[in-house]
């Protein structure tokens, strides 16, 4: 409550206002928090039971109507649910597929429930909706900023669309190969001054040389991703990564992508504005005043 008795003394301060009039300052929900920032939702496919961010037009947090469901037999002992759903925006209404083992209750045209361990599950409060999927179609593509080279964005999209069928090796490979990509596209050197090859890790210290304002933590997670070689090429044997693994090192390297190709970027586009909003000079208006004082 100090800041708020402080605010109270601030206004009483201006002249505009009566000494001996008093002020009552009300806190705003939320406003004390430490952070607002919520550019994680941006990342997500379905945000709540009736918002989400659209794959095709690209919208954020637009509408969308689940207009038709559909349940199959996978294998034997699998049942597998699946929902279509249009997107809201007037100018786009396309539609996209999505796959789950549960099978949630549509209410109207939102997902509204589903059932796990003899208990009933509302969407409303849930907190990762997405977490009810294992494969949507167009995939999670979006996600990436078309700023990034688009040879990188559909392998790590591939990459996430395995991990989701649990299909851990061609997960891994996809991954490991966009990195490899990255590397090639920041012309990253293979040899040291002396001619001697650079193994995989020294290649990634060599890039993050490169962007110093990156976190260095970033670079040195993928730089310690076991059985990398210096080429793809030359890659032998490896273990395919467990989902948690998987999970850590994508985000990594999404991170990485988007400090290196976006953050830059708005910031320039942030520069931009706000120079486009400082007066300019009136030449005209110089040169009259000049005249007349000259006079």
């Amino acid at each position: 409550m100090q800041i708020l008795e402080k605010v109270s003394a601030i206004l009483q301060s201006f002249p505009l206002f009566s000494a001996n009039q008093e002020f009552q300052v009300y806190p705003v929900a939320g406003a004390m928090n430490e952070s607002h920032d919520q550019s994680y939702l941006d990342r997500k496919y379905f945000i709540d039971n009736y918002k989400y961010n659209c794959p095709f037009c690209n919208r954020k947090s637009i509408t969308y109507k689940v207009t038709e469901t559909i349940n199959f037999n996978w294998s034997n002992n699998r049942e597998v649910f699946g929902y279509l759903v249009a997107c809201g925006g007037d100018s786009c209404r396309q539609t996209s597929f999505h796959l789950s083992d549960r099978n949630i209750k549509i209410y109207g045209t939102e997902f509204f429930s589903f059932e796990e361990n003899k208990k009933t599950n509302y969407i409303s409060n849930l907190d990762d909706l997405d977490s009810l999927f294992f494969y949507h179609q167009p995939t999670t593509f979006f996600t990436l900023d078309n700023r990034i080279n688009e040879k990188i964005r559909k392998l790590v999209s591939e990459a996430e669309g395995c991990a989701k069928m649990n299909y851990l090796v061609g997960a891994s490979g996809c991954l490991r190969k966009a990195i490899y990509e990255l590397l090639e596209l920041e012309e990253v050197v293979k040899e040291d001054k002396d001619g001697r090859e650079l193994d995989y890790g020294d290649r990634i210290k060599v890039l993050k040389s490169k962007y110093p304002l990156v976190p260095p933590e970033y670079f040195d997670a993928l730089a310690n991703i076991q059985g990398m070689t210096s080429e793809q090429l030359h890659e032998g044997d490896w273990k395919p990564w467990t989902q948690d693994e998987f999970h850590f090192l994508v985000e990594t390297a999404k991170e990485v992508l988007t400090e290196v190709y976006v953050r830059p970027q708005e910031k320039v586009s942030v520069l931009q504005k706000i120079l486009s909003l400082k007066p300019q000079k009136d030449e005209k208006k110089g040169i009259v005043e000049k005249t007349a004082q000259n006079q």
